[in-house]
């Protein structure tokens, strides 16, 4: 099958390697942090389902919770692609410079191993989850377990984000991620080459890229990115020192 991009033949590693031992400690706590919080959820959501005979409800949070993930990975996609510059103190490093490389390099994701690529979405996932912490600690109901069963399939999906944007760059992806792809249960190297064209500057969401299909025709990452520019001035770079980066 033709993949959109095509990887190196030669797959350095090494940069992964050469990267400071507290950084890849703290991603493989980080990741191991996610795991713990994401197994007792996974245990109270489980006990709350038998206790209210709720399985019915099972379907409507995995929707809900990937829809939840799809659109938010566009949102820090949109940003990162939008606002300020490489440079800029903190964030540039933090956020802004890989959404840049990876315009320059695409298939540069496909070179990076699994910590690297996975272990900075579980630090906004923890966040979310410290929700379920102290803002429904003893709800019992079933508001409650649709909340709490949508942050497992949330948790889960944008946990996987990174990981299916590398693999709709690769040229080789396991036969269980080939058969997600091709329908669409995933991000598809189809439909992510739609955002590799032009001015990057459309089909943000890459988690299943569902989304994509109402923000697009509604322009509403042009349109909310008109806002903020409208509102405010806070350090809002030229065309070039954003998406043509």
């Amino acid at each position: 099958m033709q993949r959109a991009y095509r990887t190196p033949r030669t797959r350095n590693q090494k940069a992964d390697a050469a990267r400071p031992l507290w950084i890849k400690s703290t991603e493989v706590a980080v990741l191991i942090i996610f795991g713990l919080m994401m197994g007792r959820l996974g245990w109270n959501v489980g006990l709350q389902i038998v206790r209210l005979n709720a399985w019915w409800m099972v379907l409507p949070s995995i929707l809900c919770g990937y829809l939840a993930a799809d659109f938010f990975s566009g949102l820090v996609h949109w940003f990162g692609d939008s606002f300020y510059r490489e440079d800029t103190p903190l964030i540039g490093t933090l956020l802004i410079k890989n959404f840049r490389e990876h315009h320059r390099d695409p298939l540069g994701i496909v070179r990076h191993g699994f910590i690297e690529v996975n272990a900075n979405n579980c630090i906004g996932i923890i966040l979310s989850m410290l929700f379920e912490v102290w803002i429904l600690p003893d709800a019992a109901g079933y508001i409650s377990l649709l909340v709490r069963g949508s942050l497992i399939s949330y948790g889960l999906a944008l946990f996987g984000t990174n990981q299916f944007h590398k693999w709709a760059h690769a040229e080789h992806v396991p036969a269980v991620a080939a058969w997600l792809q091709r329908n669409r249960l995933i991000l598809s190297p189809e439909h992510h080459r739609l955002h590799h064209s032009g001015r990057y500057d459309r089909s943000y969401c890459t988690t299943t890229g569902w989304m994509n299909l109402v923000l697009d025709r509604i322009q509403f990452f042009q349109r909310i990115e008109w806002g903020v520019r409208s509102l405010t001035r806070l350090v809002i770079p030229s065309w070039s020192g954003s998406r043509r980066a």
